[in-house]
């Protein structure tokens, strides 16, 4: 047991709940820190099919488009908040958030992680 509570410091009272349950127990009292990754940014007559995507059907067909274009980099830069202006449009799906302005001629995706999934995600080589 000494090993799964090993760099965490935990409370008396989850100590005991470590101990009782064990390591499945320990992931509940990590905290979970959101992390935004950056997906793709496209701007200037790059973005235009993709607003007028954005504006006729919503973000979600934005989504699958791209999606299915494979125009994703998952191993882009990661941001402990959203980045947006305060002119942009930010519209939500699921874990994914669109960023658009169709003034400025842009479009961007990002995803969010939580800290602790990365660090999983490392373990395993697919950060």
């Amino acid at each position: 047991m000494e090993r799964a509570t090993r760099g965490v410091r935990l409370d008396a009272r989850k100590r005991r709940n470590v101990v009782r349950h064990g390591r499945a127990c320990l992931s509940r009292n990590v905290e979970r820190v959101k992390m935004f990754r950056d997906l793709l940014f496209i701007q200037g007559e790059e973005a235009s099919p993709l607003l007028d995507l954005l504006d006729a059907r919503g973000a979600a067909d934005v989504l699958d488009y791209l999606a299915e274009s494979d125009a994703f980099n998952w191993h882009g830069e990661l941001a402990d908040a959203l980045r947006y202006g305060a002119r942009d449009n930010v519209e939500q799906v699921e874990r994914f958030h669109v960023i658009s302005n169709p003034r400025l001629q842009y479009i961007g995706v990002e995803y969010f992680h939580f800290s602790s999934e990365l660090e999983r995600s490392a373990e395993h080589g697919n950060a």
